[in-house]
């Protein structure tokens, strides 16, 4: 019987390292992030914590209805936050929005999140 790479974890596994043959390092960058992002849907605040650290409730109301932000990159190159799951358009050039990758810890400061940390964001 003839074997191929049909499953979805074989898949990923054979697109990561064609990424890694080829020098890509886009694809890796999308999987990898140093933070995670976060905007609370009560007080609207903006926070993000480290790679391994994920936030249970919003460091300053303690509100557990929390948004994961991630950036949206439209074809010029442009990055914009937003919910994870949105429909993004530009706010540049006002083109759609549509590939996703974890913002840097630049772009998080940027657009106005600060750091928390694990006892800010842990369930009390």
């Amino acid at each position: 019987m003839k074997r191929s790479c049909s499953g979805p974890i074989q898949f990923l596994a054979c697109v990561l390292i064609l990424g890694l043959m080829t020098g890509c390092s886009d694809t890796i960058k999308t999987i990898e992030s140093d933070n995670n992002a976060y905007q609370c849907s009560a007080c609207q605040n903006k926070f993000y914590t480290g790679k391994d650290i994920f936030a249970a409730c919003c460091p300053k109301c303690k509100s557990y209805e929390l948004k994961e932000i991630v950036s949206y990159t439209c074809a010029q190159n442009h990055s914009n936050l937003a919910p994870r799951g949105s429909s993004v358009t530009c706010s540049t050039c006002g083109n759609s929005a549509s590939r996703v990758q974890f913002p840097s810890e630049q772009a998080l400061k940027e657009w106005g999140a600060a750091k928390a940390s694990k006892a800010e964001v842990s369930k009390k």
